[in-house]
């Protein structure tokens, strides 16, 4: 028993088990609803509303763009489609075979977004 006590000590004060453990996140309250995002969805968020704001385009416009990243990848640069789309690409899911640039191209969330945003 001595020992078992002896061990758990020294891994509490020497090895540092009593360490908290960091989660990077960010997280928004609308109302009374939560949302916790990622750093790499925040940052690709935030990188869709600054691409939309450098357009001049209405703060709708960042909304729609937000959201349709959200529905297609969860805000991630994603390098996989579906069956609907196999060749469908990054935060939009958008396809090379469909004119929306290379697949290197739309696997850049700033090429992408800009490209979402063109008229």
């Amino acid at each position: 028993m001595g020992l078992i006590g002896g061990g758990l000590y020294a891994a509490v004060n020497f090895i540092g088990f009593d360490t908290t453990v960091v989660r990077e996140k960010c997280t928004a309250v609308v109302g009374s609803t939560q949302h916790t995002l990622s750093p790499e969805q925040a940052s690709n968020a935030a990188l869709i509303t600054a691409i939309a704001t450098k357009r001049g385009l209405p703060a709708r416009a960042a909304s729609i763009g937000i959201a349709t990243a959200m529905q297609e990848s969860k805000l991630t640069n994603i390098d996989y489609g579906d069956n609907a789309g196999p060749d469908s690409r990054g935060l939009f899911q958008q396809r090379s075979s469909m004119g929306w640039g290379t697949e290197e191209q739309i696997m850049n969330p700033r090429y992408a977004a800009n490209r979402f945003f063109q008229e």
